[in-house]
């Protein structure tokens, strides 16, 4: 019989798309972290952080590929803290969480 090839672990190798969605979402968790006080990140600091790790990145992706997967996924964290920061997601509405008791109301006029 034909023995089938053993499949492949998923590495950052194999699927870098997938790897870098995992760290932009990271970088929008730590960003809803913060929202919640847990994390304090201001925005010069975010700015240096993605203009540095720019930097880094590109630099190490001209060495070896090894050592550029780290520089890279911290690139993807800070820019999905970036991207939270600056598209923040719909305010709560607390006026309308009055009704939403589960009680059947009844509209009139």
């Amino acid at each position: 019989m034909h023995a089938r090839p053993a499949i492949e672990r998923m590495s950052f190798r194999r699927a870098p798309l997938a790897a870098a969605a995992i760290c932009f979402a990271g970088g929008i968790l730590l960003a809803r972290l913060e929202a919640a006080r847990c994390v304090w990140i201001s925005l010069p600091v975010l700015l240096m952080a993605l203009a540095l790790l720019g930097v880094l990145a590109c630099a190490s992706l001209l060495g070896k590929e090894r050592v550029a997967a780290f520089p890279v996924a911290a690139l993807w964290v800070v820019l999905g803290v970036a991207a939270a920061e600056w598209q923040p997601g719909p305010m709560v509405p607390l006026q309308l969480m009055g009704y939403a008791d589960n009680l059947s109301r009844t509209v009139r006029g």
